[in-house]
């Protein structure tokens, strides 16, 4: 998964390549293309970068994929909430498979996160509401 923007090679943070030898058996990093092709990129071009087996909801926002496997917690955590669950499953363009318990699904769904900005006591006390 590339980490940093590079203008030069039109890859972008979230960015993610598959390695694999080219034709040549030489090391390459194949990005889908718009043409609906792959770009080769050697590795020592790449802009910043971690290896990616599994990314987690967080680091794949903004990324599609063809299919997401979205794997729950064995049980119900606070950070498990419907936006989490919905952002993860968003990702898929055709298919996404839920791995965990129904339970925990369920819980996470009714979950929703609150947001503590602060913005409202501030409005209070700026406009004396």
């Amino acid at each position: 998964i590339v980490l940093a923007n590079d203008y030069r090679l039109g890859l972008f943070n979230g960015d993610v390549g598959l390695c694999l030898p080219d034709g040549q058996g030489e090391l390459r990093v194949f990005f889908p293309s718009a043409d609906g092709g792959f770009r080769a990129i050697p590795p020592l071009r790449l802009p910043a970068h971690d290896t990616a087996f599994a990314l987690t909801v967080h680091k794949s926002q903004g990324s599609e994929f063809e299919e997401v496997l979205l794997v729950l917690p064995a049980q119900p955590l606070r950070v498990l909430t419907r936006e989490l669950i919905y952002t993860g499953a968003t990702r898929a363009a055709k298919r996404v498979v839920l791995a965990g318990a129904g339970e925990v699904f369920v819980a996470g769904c009714a979950a929703r996160t609150r947001r503590a900005s602060g913005l409202r006591a501030r409005m209070r006390e700026t406009a004396g509401y």
